[in-house]
């Protein structure tokens, strides 16, 4: 998915990650990395969901806020991140 996603084929990163989840669904790093393929792909909605997976599972890695607070910025509003 890395490739992928570094290459700009966000909806084969997407898959790649959604891959990985099911087999290491306690993974946050893919739920991150699937949230970013999202929000490039302007899919909002899916890369907060993902974002806030992200932080259930690691509320101590600084990367999900900051994916999670974009994200809901672009889906909420920019007030909302700072809620």
């Amino acid at each position: 998915g890395n490739e992928a996603l570094a290459t700009g084929s966000y909806d084969e990163a997407a898959c790649m990650y959604s891959i990985g989840i099911a087999r290491e669904a306690h993974n946050h790093v893919l739920y991150s990395n699937r949230s970013a393929a999202h929000a490039h792909m302007r899919r909002f909605g899916k890369a907060k969901d993902n974002a806030a997976k992200c932080v259930e599972l690691n509320p101590d890695w600084w990367k999900g806020y900051v994916r999670l607070g974009q994200a809901v910025e672009m889906v909420d509003g920019a007030a909302a991140a700072f809620d």
